[in-house]
C-alpha cells in the first residue's frame, strides 16, 4: 500500500489525494486527527486500482483549518493498511476558482433559439461549442470563447441556427482544440422530453425497441435496417453500449441513440443490420459491471442490489448475456420480411469496456457470434481453466464455465470464431497514471489476472494475450497503431471493417458490381445482353454467384471465381417472347432505371436492334446503372 497526502488549502468541503494505491480491496476513512476524531468521508476502493491527483467530495464540511487523517484498512475491519495525514487550512471567504474544465446540460423543452446550460467551468481559456449529436450530419450551433476562471450556472444560451424539433445535443467545452468536458442532451420542442417517442427523434431506417420483459429482456435496443435492394444473405452486427453513468430511463435512452448514431457510421458501408443492445450503467456502478458483461451480471442468481436504484432494480440487471440473446432472437424476427436473409450467427464490435462486452458474449455464446472486432484493452477471457496453479475463473478463464451457462466449455466453438484484436501503441499508462494498475472489472480475481497479464497493455498484457491466444489456437488477428491512445482512430475503422467484410459470405460485401443493358426498348425475339463487372473486395480469392431474375423469376444463374483484389467480367443473355414491361435484377439490384419494353417486331422501326444497340452503347452514361461502395442500393 502506498499514499501520498499532502498540506493543502480547500473551502472544507474536499480534500485532495495526491497518490493512493492498495493491492486489495480497502475502505479508506478520512477524518479529524484530533479532538473529536470527527468522520467526513468513507469510501470502498477496489483493490488493483490506483488514485492520483483525486479529488475527494466529504460527506460533511471541514469547518475549519484541522490536522486531516486517511486510513486505509480492510473493508471488514480488523487492522490496517497504513494511512497519512495533513494540514488542511480552510477558508470558507474567499471565492474557490474552477479547479477543473467542466459543462453540464440538462434535458430540457426549448423554443428552439436558446439553450440552458446547467454549470460550466474554466481553468483555461478555451471554446464551448453546441452541435448536433444525432443521426444527420452534425450542424454546429453556436461556439463560444471563453476566458479562464469562468463560471457559468443556468446560463442562457442564444443559437446562431435554430433546433430542429427535437433533437440530441452535444455541449464540448474544448482547451486548445481538445474536447476537455462533454455533455449531451435531449432538447425538445412543444413537449417535455420524457413524453418524446423515441422513434419520433429517429431517422428512417432505425427502430427504438422497448424493454419486453415477456420476451426476456429489460432494456431497449436500437435495430438499423440497410436500404437495400440486394437479396443476398447478411449477418446482424451487434455493438454494446459503452457510456458514462445513466441516471434514469431517459438518460440511457440519449446515451443509446448518440451510441447508435456513432456505431452504425462506422459500419454503414457493410450494409448490414446492426443491432444496438441499451444496457446502462448505474450511478452505482463503478466498476462498469453491466456494460463490460462482469461476473455479477452474468452469474444466474446473482445478488447485485449493490449497483441497482429505482430506475434500474436489480432483476433487470440480472443474466445480462442472456438478454442480449433474448434482443438477437427478437431483432432476427423483426427482419423476417427483409427481402434478404439474416445469418444464424452475429458479428460483433467493441471498444474498451465495448470489447469486454463482446468477447465475453462469444465466449459465453459461440453458438451466436462468428465474429468479432475489439480493442482498446490488452487482456481478454483466456480458454484456460488453469495457469501455474491459478483456477481461472469468469472473466479470467473458464474453470467455472459449466457453472455460469450449464453447458461444458466446448475449446473448438471458441476456436473458430474470427477475432481482430487491436490497440494503440500510446494506449499505455504509465506508472502512477491513474487505470496503470486496473483490469476491470476482475473483481476478486484481480491480483491473479495481473500476475497472469501483467500491468500494461502494451508491453505486457497484449503480447501475453497473443501469445496465450496463439498457444490455444485461437483465430485471431492483432494488430498495433502507432501514435494512437485510447481512442479509435480512422485507420482502425478502416481496417475493423475490412476484417469484417472478409469474413463474410455475403455476395454484397465480398464484391463490389457493374452493370449494364443493353437496350430499354426491344422487339420479341431479339436478345437482350446484361453486362458487368465483379470486383473482389476481400484478401482471398472468392466466387461470385450471380442470378439474372425477370419480374421475380430466376432464368440464369453464373458462379465466377475472382482473386483477391481482381476484377472479372459476366454476362447474361435473354430473349422475350411476348411484350410487355420487364424489371431486370441481378441478385435482387435493379438493372436500369426503368423497365425493358418489349414489343412486336411489326411495332419496331427498320433496323430496330441494330439502332438500339448502338444507342445502348452511345448513351452507356445515361443507362449504366453502377454499384459504388457496397454495390447493394
Amino acid at each position: 500500500m502506498s499514499i501520498e497526502f499532502h498540506d493543502q488549502e480547500t473551502d472544507g468541503t474536499y480534500v485532495v489525494i495526491e497518490s493512493l494505491y492498495t493491492e486489495a480491496d480497502a475502505e479508506v476513512i478520512i477524518f479529524h486527527a484530533e479532538g473529536d476524531r470527527e468522520v467526513y468521508r468513507r469510501l470502498i476502493l477496489e483493490g488493483g486500482v490506483e488514485l492520483s491527483n483525486e479529488r475527494i467530495e466529504l460527506d460533511e464540511p471541514i469547518p475549519e483549518t484541522q490536522l486531516i487523517s486517511i486510513s486505509v484498512q480492510p473493508p471488514e475491519g480488523g487492522g490496517t493498511y497504513g494511512g497519512s495525514r495533513a494540514t488542511v487550512t480552510v477558508d470558507g471567504s474567499r471565492e474557490t476558482p474552477p479547479s477543473e474544465n467542466t459543462v453540464r446540460i440538462d434535458h430540457q423543452e426549448t423554443i428552439g433559439t436558446a439553450i440552458v446550460v446547467q454549470e460550466l467551468s474554466t481553468v483555461e481559456s478555451g471554446q464551448l461549442e453546441i452541435s448536433s449529436a444525432s443521426f444527420t450530419p452534425t450542424d454546429h450551433y453556436t461556439e463560444i470563447e471563453l476566458a479562464g476562471g469562468e463560471t457559468w450556472t443556468d446560463e442562457l444560451v442564444e443559437l446562431s441556427q435554430p433546433l430542429r424539433d427535437h433533437d440530441y445535443l452535444y455541449v464540448t467545452l474544448r482547451i486548445d482544440g481538445q474536447a476537455r468536458s462533454q455533455d449531451r442532451a435531449l432538447v425538445t420542442a412543444g413537449v417535455p422530453p420524457v413524453e418524446v417517442d423515441p422513434n419520433d427523434v429517429l431517422p428512417e431506417g432505425y427502430e427504438h425497441v422497448p424493454a419486453d420483459v415477456e420476451a426476456g429482456f429489460h432494456y431497449p435496443y436500437v435495430l438499423y435496417r440497410p436500404a437495400v435492394e440486394m437479396e443476398t444473405e447478411r449477418p446482424l452486427f451487434v455493438g454494446g453500449l459503452n457510456s458514462p453513468t445513466t441516471a434514469d430511463r431517459l438518460d440511457l435512452l440519449v446515451a443509446l441513440h448518440t451510441h447508435a448514431a456513432s456505431f452504425v457510421r462506422d459500419v454503414e458501408s457493410l450494409n448490414v443490420p446492426v443491432m444496438i443492445a441499451g444496457f446502462p450503467r448505474t450511478p452505482e456502478d463503478g466498476s462498469d459491471l453491466v456494460q463490460s458483461l462482469a461476473y455479477e451480471a452474468v452469474a444466474p442468481n446473482r445478488d447485485i442490489d449493490e449497483i441497482a436504484t429505482d430506475a434500474f432494480p436489480a432483476d433487470s440487471l440480472q443474466q445480462i448475456d442472456e438478454q442480449t440473446v433474448a434482443m438477437i432472437d427478437d431483432a432476427r424476427r423483426r427482419l423476417a420480411d427483409e427481402r434478404y436473409d439474416v445469418t444464424e450467427r452475429v458479428h460483433m464490435d467493441g471498444f474498451s469496456s465495448g470489447a469486454n462486452f463482446a468477447d465475453r458474449m462469444a465466449l459465453l455464446h459461440p453458438d451466436y457470434v462468428s465474429t468479432i472486432s475489439i480493442g482498446g484493452n490488452g487482456a481478454f477471457v483466456l480458454p484456460l481453466e488453469q495457469w501455474e496453479g491459478h483456477e481461472l475463473r469468469y472473466p479470467i478463464g473458464v474453470a467455472d464455465y459449466e457453472t455460469l451457462t450449464g453447458r461444458e466449455f466446448d475449446i473448438d466453438s471458441w476456436r473458430d470464431i474470427n477475432r481482430f484484436i487491436y490497440l494503440g501503441r500510446e494506449d499505455q499508462p504509465e506508472p502512477g497514471d491513474r487505470g496503470y494498475h486496473g483490469i476491470a472489472p476482475w473483481g476478486e480475481n484481480g491480483r491473479i489476472a495481473i500476475e497472469i497479464f501483467g500491468k500494461n497493455r502494451v508491453t505486457e498484457r497484449f503480447p501475453t494475450t497473443k501469445e496465450l491466444y496463439e498457444d490455444a489456437g485461437a483465430s485471431a488477428e492483432f494488430k498495433l497503431y502507432e501514435g494512437v491512445g485510447h481512442r479509435t482512430s480512422g485507420e482502425m475503422r478502416t481496417d475493423v471493417r475490412a476484417f469484417h467484410r472478409n469474413h463474410m459470405d455475403a455476395q454484397h460485401a465480398t464484391f463490389d458490381f457493374a452493370f449494364d443493358r443493353s437496350h430499354d426498348r426491344i422487339a420479341i425475339g431479339k436478345p437482350i445482353t446484361v453486362t458487368g463487372s465483379v470486383e473482389n473486395l476481400v484478401e482471398r480469392t472468392a466466387t461470385a454467384t450471380l442470378t439474372l431474375r425477370i419480374d421475380g423469376e430466376s432464368v440464369e444463374t453464373t458462379e465466377t471465381e475472382v482473386a483477391a483484389g481482381e476484377t472479372a467480367d459476366t454476362e447474361f443473355t435473354h430473349t422475350f417472347d411476348s411484350q410487355g414491361e420487364y424489371t431486370l435484377r441481378v441478385n435482387g439490384t435493379a438493372i436500369g432505371d426503368t423497365p425493358v419494353e418489349v414489343v412486336e417486331r411489326s411495332e419496331a422501326s427498320p433496323g430496330f436492334g441494330a439502332v438500339a444497340t448502338l444507342g445502348g452503347i452511345a448513351g452507356a452514361s445515361y443507362l449504366a446503372w453502377r454499384r459504388t461502395g457496397e454495390s447493394d442500393t
